[in-house]
């Protein structure tokens, strides 16, 4: 049944095959602490998966549902692609399969036992088969993670030089994964851990140039390999940085994972810890709920912010002979709006000072 123009999953399922001894998995020439991955690709998945659709990493066409982390594999029918956003299948144009070939129908059928069915000579980002994940901004200068994933071979190894990313060779396809900003990856245990636990520190050298490393403190703030040297910098207010794409998105878009929240400009500061107190004097919607409140930071009660996702959205003023009635949440005549608003002299002085710091800070836009 079609809606919208989008065609719904298909209740049309390919068995899954389990690899064996045949199915051209290493199974001596790889450290002993990376485990072969020894389950189909869409089996494999879903073990971190309960009640939720996921892509195949090298066909367009297939996906699977992971119902309580056992995978029910699928296939679009003819002429149509899956798409992971949308969680259906639809026309190839319309799909966000970044393989998709539209010059050419995929072939169906595998390549060798065990190994996933694919559309010869297309591959998949990584990124693609994460759910909820935004796609990255386009930045030929941040460094992509990748290991070398001979075709012959499958296992899970660590980033060589992130301590929260590791890598799953399947069948020469790296498959990236990105552990909760507080954790690390532990090869002893394969999963994410506690960084106290692992002993691993993060490394910037020439090869991995550019690569961007995720602080664990501030969801505003990150690190970058610039010339052997890990360099602390800023998003743009009031853009936050993603765990997946290393890279700096809108608000909406980006989970903190337990790193602190950055919502006024104060927080984009280089140095928070110096700066805090300053932001008593920058308006803010901690606590609020969307809507229009008064300035406290202005004097006169003629100032009024909008507030949105806790966050200062616009900056107003009321028209002259107006000030701003936070019971009504809008202007009205002065004679109807007592005032008690701190005095002009002190919002100056300290909003002068406010903002020579935040002219001086790095990469802010004010």
């Amino acid at each position: 049944m079609s809606t919208n123009g989008h065609y719904h999953p298909p209740d049309f399922e390919y068995p899954i095959h389990s690899s064996s001894a045949g199915d051209g998995f290493n199974r001596g020439k790889y450290p002993s602490n990376y485990p072969l991955i020894s389950d189909s690709i869409f089996e494999y998945l879903c073990r971190s998966i309960d009640n939720d659709y996921i892509a195949h990493p090298t066909d367009c066409k297939r996906y699977a549902y992971c119902a309580n982390g056992v995978p029910q594999a699928k296939v679009c029918t003819k002429n149509l692609f899956w798409s992971q956003s949308e969680r259906m299948c639809v026309w190839p144009v319309q799909s966000d399969c970044p393989a998709k070939n539209l010059n050419s129908e995929p072939s169906i059928g595998a390549s060798a036992a065990g190994a996933p069915w694919m559309i010869r000579g297309t591959t998949y980002p990584a990124s693609y088969i994460l759910t909820d994940v935004p796609p990255p901004l386009p930045s030929s200068n941040v460094y992509k993670p990748a290991v070398d994933c001979p075709p012959t071979q499958s296992w899970r190894v660590p980033d060589p030089y992130d301590c929260s990313i590791y890598h799953d060779c399947y069948h020469g396809t790296d498959l990236v994964s990105y552990c909760p900003a507080q954790l690390q990856y532990n090869p002893e245990k394969q999963s994410c851990d506690h960084a106290q636990n692992v002993q691993c520190k993060n490394k910037c050298t020439p090869k991995n140039e550019g690569s961007r490393f995720v602080d664990t403190t501030s969801c505003c703030h990150f690190y970058e390999c610039i010339s052997g040297k890990l360099i602390p910098q800023t998003c743009t207010h009031p853009n936050l940085f993603d765990i997946q794409t290393r890279t700096c998105l809108p608000y909406k878009k980006v989970k903190c994972d337990g790193r602190r929240q950055c919502l006024s400009k104060c927080h984009y500061l280089s140095n928070y810890d110096v700066g805090k107190t300053l932001c008593d004097f920058v308006p803010s919607c901690s606590g609020h709920s969307d809507g229009f409140y008064l300035d406290r930071t202005k004097p006169n009660c003629q100032s009024y912010i909008q507030c949105q996702d806790n966050r200062v959205a616009n900056h107003s003023r009321c028209p002259y002979g107006q000030r701003f009635n936070r019971n009504i949440g809008r202007c009205a005549p002065t004679d109807q709006v007592p005032c008690h608003a701190p005095s002009s002299i002190r919002i100056s002085l300290f909003s002068s000072i406010l903002i020579v710091v935040l002219a001086v800070a790095s990469n802010i836009i004010l």
